[in-house]
């Protein structure tokens, strides 16, 4: 029997097994975690910014979403933050480096990820000596700031394209009829960037738009002046980290404080101000950017080769706006750049009770199509004579109570029927008006343009209102205003042609009186400012004929001198004949404004005109010490106008603006003219750096017979005015916002002057 010592062993045997290898798996499962842990890979992600920027808070959930699905190898993430915004300078960033260097010195860092061109480059500058083997991979860096050839090696991007000419062009389609361009900056060093780009970025616009630049002012001013901004006005915020008094912001809560304070939409080029009151533009989400950046950490990571250019797009950029600030300013969906994305749209009541709707109008017509079959065989049975008789009853009520003439006709201008009116306008009897042709009521001169008129609604069967001439009962020739309406059958076909009319020649008769009495009012003024301009215009004909006395005298003495010098008489005589030109000039100049002419348009150049009007006010301007500044346009095109009538305005806007300026300093005073071309019209602009116009008669300068003046009629600029309309253009005014005031005129171009323009825009395309 074996001992007891023996049997004792055999028992522990088996234990002493299990311990052994409860303990080798033990130790193989911390080596394995100890192998893993050490070959987990490091990221380091360098933020420029702080914490609180929602844009970093953006990209740091893109980047994070992409490395979240790294299954393999997780890497252990990093991240650091330089706030840049709120401590500048180049102690931080060394301080910073100095913290960095001392926090990861036991750590291998594999790839450093920089948001921000700051981040950048601290990250490049000091990487050999902070992260010597590690990848660069940065982003939220413009394309401007950056060129591929500047670029280390190992190192790669996203840039973003904060675009805001395409922003700008946006707000355009959204807003074509907007004249003025606010664009906010703030005094950071970002600001200062923003500002230098759009600055050569909008010059282009500045003939279609006026820019205004608010850089580096206080946040109160700048919300006090975009308050009161005019409606036709663009916003675009771009950043304000700090204001002109030193105080830090968050852009996007500024952002809100100008959208809301503006009387104008406000767009930016981020999309975190999005829903805080700006309408849109041409952005980057950061959100993409950081994937994108964290798609290039992760193939960085895997070990795939980062083929393909070293700076690359995030490919993210589009246009994207506000529904609810669409909404807001009455922006139209429909201009809209393709593929433009809308956010925050409010549902419609559709979208909201899409099944009660439904439901209420299946109930709705069910009780609609019910009670229809119901009523329908009644209602059916008589209608007919129903109708016969409300409209038999109505239309001869309506006919022969009413003033105008009612007529109906065949398509060759017989007469079917003629209501009471119509026969006591022409004098006769229903009888022998009905069977006749009514062209023959009318003068013979103007019957094709009446036959013309049928045959197009006969062509087109429609509702036409026209005026013709008539053969009055007294013998006089009359006008007369109709509103014809074709008359259809069943099929189609025309019937008749139902005509209703009105006497007009009393109100031509007025029209032609008002006319000929706004031309003599025209004329008067024209007179006026001859006048006015007369001892200017005396000086200006003394000099020439001053000239050419001195030299009658000077050839009269060379003639008597032995030998005659015939090559200085010539050189007199061409001065002679010089001077007379020019006094003649005058003289005709001034024959063409006091003529009593009906106006005579023909084609003309404004610029030409422009000068004209100068050489006449010359003397005026010299004495009055006035310097003008001209900017006129080379190309602009030839327009229909009167020249007589143009150039009464013209002499006009000068005298006015020389008058504005009779309180200030000679030395303070200062004309401009400009002439361009703009939107289908030429534009004369006339600038002076007066006083003004007082705000509260700014309305009433174009009313008759308002005048500031102690001696003024007030007749001026509401003739200039009128003048102007009756060429189909217009005259406007406004006060500068340096001082002065500046009074415009458009008149519309020649339509073949237009095709021309748009054949070499099309070529030249």
């Amino acid at each position: 029997m074996p001992s007891t010592r023996a049997r004792r062993a055999r028992r522990f045997h088996p234990f002493l097994i299990w311990a052994f290898s409860l303990t080798a798996l033990f130790c193989l499962e911390m080596s394995a975690s100890a192998s893993s842990t050490a070959s987990k890979p490091n990221i380091l992600i360098i933020y420029a910014s702080d914490t609180a920027l929602p844009a970093t808070d953006e990209v740091r959930r893109g980047i994070r979403s992409v490395l979240r699905t790294i299954e393999s190898g997780a890497p252990e993430v990093y991240e650091e933050y330089l706030d840049v915004t709120r401590f500048t300078g180049p102690d931080h960033l060394e301080n910073m480096a100095s913290f960095v260097e001392a926090k990861y010195s036991g750590r291998t860092v594999d790839v450093v990820v920089a948001v921000g061109h700051t981040a950048l480059d601290f990250a490049v500058q000091r990487r050999a000596k902070l992260f010597p083997t590690a990848t660069v991979v940065f982003s939220v860096v413009r394309a401007e700031r950056i060129r591929e050839a500047s670029i280390p090696p190992h190192t790669f991007g996203i840039v973003s394209e904060l675009d805001p000419v395409k922003t700008l062009e946006l707000a355009l389609r959204l807003q074509p009829e907007a004249r003025n361009l606010v664009v906010i900056t703030d005094a950071s060093t970002l600001g200062k960037s923003w500002e230098a780009i759009t600055r050569r970025k909008f010059a282009p616009f500045e003939s279609r738009l006026e820019l205004t630049f608010l850089a580096g002012l206080p946040l109160e001013t700048v919300l006090e002046r975009v308050s009161r901004i005019p409606r036709n006005s663009i916003i675009l915020f771009l950043s304000m980290f700090e204001d002109g008094t030193g105080r830090k912001f968050v852009p996007r809560d500024v952002a809100g404080q100008i959208a809301s304070a503006a009387n104008a939409p406000t767009y930016s080029v981020y999309d975190t101000f999005l829903g805080q009151g700006v309408v849109g533009g041409y952005m980057d989400t950061f959100e993409a950017v950081g994937r994108a950046s964290g798609t290039l950490v992760r193939q960085a990571l895997s070990g795939e080769p980062l083929e393909g250019p070293l700076v690359r797009e995030a490919e993210t950029h589009k246009y994207i706006v506000d529904g609810r600030q669409m909404e807001r300013w009455e922006l139209d969906a429909a201009d809209l750049p393709p593929g433009a994305e809308v956010r925050f749209r409010e549902p419609s009541v559709w979208d909201q009770h899409r099944g009660q709707v439904l439901t209420g109008l299946a109930v709705v017509a069910f009780q609609f199509i019910f009670i229809t079959a119901l009523l329908i065989e009644r209602r059916h049975r008589h209608s007919i004579e129903r109708r016969l008789r409300e409209s038999e009853e109505q239309y001869r009520n309506v006919v022969e109570t009413q003033s105008e003439l009612i007529c109906r006709y065949l398509p060759d201008t017989t007469l079917t029927f003629v209501n009471d009116a119509y026969c006591r306008y022409f004098n006769r009897s229903r009888t022998e008006l009905v069977g006749a042709k009514w062209l023959d009521l009318i003068p013979e001169a103007a019957r094709a343009a009446a036959l013309h008129q049928v045959k197009s609604l006969i062509v087109r069967p429609r509702a036409e209102s026209y005026e013709h001439e008539v053969l009055r009962a007294d013998g006089t020739v009359g006008w007369q205003h109709w509103t014809d309406r074709v008359i259809l059958d069943a099929n189609g076909g025309i019937v008749e042609i139902q005509a209703v009319g009105r006497d007009l020649t009393d109100l031509k008769h007025a029209e032609a009186e008002a006319l000929r009495h706004r031309q003599e009012l025209a004329h008067l003024t024209r007179v006026s400012v001859v006048g006015a301009l007369s001892g200017a215009l005396a000086h200006e004909l003394n000099q020439p004929l001053t000239a050419i006395l001195s030299n009658a005298q000077a050839a009269g003495r060379l003639i008597s001198r032995v030998p005659v010098d015939v090559a200085e008489i010539e050189l007199i005589l061409k001065d002679i004949v010089e001077d007379d030109k020019r006094a003649g000039g005058v003289i005709q100049h001034l024959r063409s404004l006091l003529k009593k002419d009906t106006p005579d348009r023909s084609r003309v150049q404004v610029n030409d005109l422009i000068e004209v009007a100068l050489r006449i006010c010359r003397s005026d301007l010299i004495l009055r010490s006035v310097p003008v500044s001209k900017r006129l346009a080379a190309d602009l095109p030839e327009i229909e106008a009167d020249p007589v009538q143009l150039q009464q305005v013209l002499l006009n806007l000068i005298k006015n603006a020389c008058e504005a300026m009779n309180g200030k300093p000679a030395k303070d005073r200062l004309l401009l003219i400009i002439s361009e071309r703009t939107d289908g019209f030429v534009r004369v602009s006339f600038t002076d750096s007066g006083e003004g116009i007082p705000a509260k008669e700014i309305n009433e300068f174009y009313q008759p017979f308002f005048t500031t003046k102690p001696l003024g009629l007030g007749l001026g600029l509401p003739i200039c005015k009128w003048i102007l309309e009756a060429h189909g253009g217009h005259l406007s005014g406004s006060n500068n916002p340096g001082g002065g005031a500046t009074f415009s005129i458009e008149l519309p171009i020649r339509e073949e002057a237009r095709h021309e323009r748009s054949i070499a825009d099309s070529v030249s395309g």
